[in-house]
């Protein structure tokens, strides 16, 4: 099987990017065990490749490193690669982010799409209804991108990316623009879609199971080929981890502790539906739902067992609600009040 998997990976061994990236490669080994496996580095990452680190090369066919300036930060350094793919990989090639897991063979995506690069739009939906619409249109701005909220635009996360001409053009102005706005967002989406939108008949869609973002639909986990699990969001919000076993931080320090998958987790690359929580509460799509009152709400509710303040602070509000709510009722006579005399 002559087909092409490209991982970035910028690390240290103060952070796990290295674990989710071999459980990533395992999973794909798994699968293909026949598919080449490119591995890109920035030079300090390559140099940190030591001890049980090292072990992440056995699942590697070809090691590229590329010296970067050790003046930008270790994201950047990954966005910089990234974007710079086309350039360091000859032929066809599917790039995966580290937090992914290959759930089947993914060589059927070269007879599926013959764009020069397919995508899957981020959370799988338009801007239009877009969960996190508000803060994406504004990350979007900042780089002058004009999006159509009629569409979506593009998650990076999986690109399956040809060896031609358009392709190789996206890429270098993509890189270009993320190199220009660097200094303003360290993501590199936004600078895709402006990108997109200077090459727009470059990057089509691809099958959503190609890229499944778990954390944000249940539509496609059924056939899923790539669960996505976001290991920033969990990062941020710590609550939500045991949604995916795969995004649990526990999860990488066991890797990092054996060196390689323990047999836990082959089990599950084995069966990656597995690993999703077996039941949860889905809030629906609302408008209260997504606001920041039902946020701020949330964040108090989870934290009032584990804080005094927080509980106190919670119960008062919950105490003036009723009493509003009360003199509301009053206010509309739909209820006598005993202590107002009657004229």
């Amino acid at each position: 099987m002559d087909f092409k998997l490209a991982y970035v990976l910028t690390s240290s061994e103060t952070d796990t990017y290295l674990e989710q990236t071999l459980l990533s490669m395992y999973s794909a080994k798994y699968y293909m065990p026949d598919a080449h496996i490119t591995l890109i580095t920035d030079d300090t990452t390559a140099a940190s490749l030591t001890g049980n680190r090292k072990n992440i090369l056995l699942y590697t066919d070809k090691h590229i490193t590329v010296p970067l300036d050790k003046k930008y930060s270790q994201k950047v350094r990954s966005r910089l690669l990234k974007t710079n793919l086309r350039s360091l990989i000859s032929g066809d090639f599917l790039f995966i982010d580290s937090d992914t897991v290959v759930c089947g063979d993914l060589s059927e995506l070269t007879d599926i799409t013959q764009a020069p690069i397919s995508a899957v739009y981020d959370l799988h939906t338009t801007l239009e209804t877009h969960p996190k619409k508000n803060s994406a249109l504004m990350d979007l701005k900042t780089v002058h991108a004009n999006p159509d909220i009629s569409k979506g635009y593009f998650n990076s996360g999986v690109l399956f990316v040809r060896d031609m001409p358009d392709a190789h053009a996206f890429f270098n102005k993509w890189n270009a623009l993320y190199i220009e706005y660097s200094s303003i967002t360290t993501q590199d989406q936004p600078t895709l879609e402006l990108t997109r939108e200077l090459y727009p008949d470059t990057i089509h869609l691809m099958p959503d199971i190609y890229n499944t973002q778990a954390l944000y639909t249940v539509r496609y986990i059924r056939h899923m080929k790539i669960m996505h699990y976001f290991s920033s969001i969990f990062a941020m919000q710590p609550e939500n981890k045991d949604i995916c076993i795969f995004s649990d931080p526990h999860t990488a320090e066991m890797i990092k502790a054996a060196g390689d998958i323990p047999e836990e987790l082959t089990r599950l690359v084995a069966a990656p539906e597995q690993a999703l929580l077996q039941s949860a509460f889905i809030f629906p799509p609302t408008p209260f739902f997504k606001s920041y009152l039902f946020r701020l709400a949330q964040k108090l509710f989870r934290s009032q067992n584990n804080n005094i303040l927080i509980k106190c602070i919670a119960g008062c509000l919950t105490s003036i609600f009723q009493k509003l709510r009360w003199l509301k009722r009053i206010v509309n006579g739909r209820i006598h009040n005993p202590h107002i005399k009657d004229a």
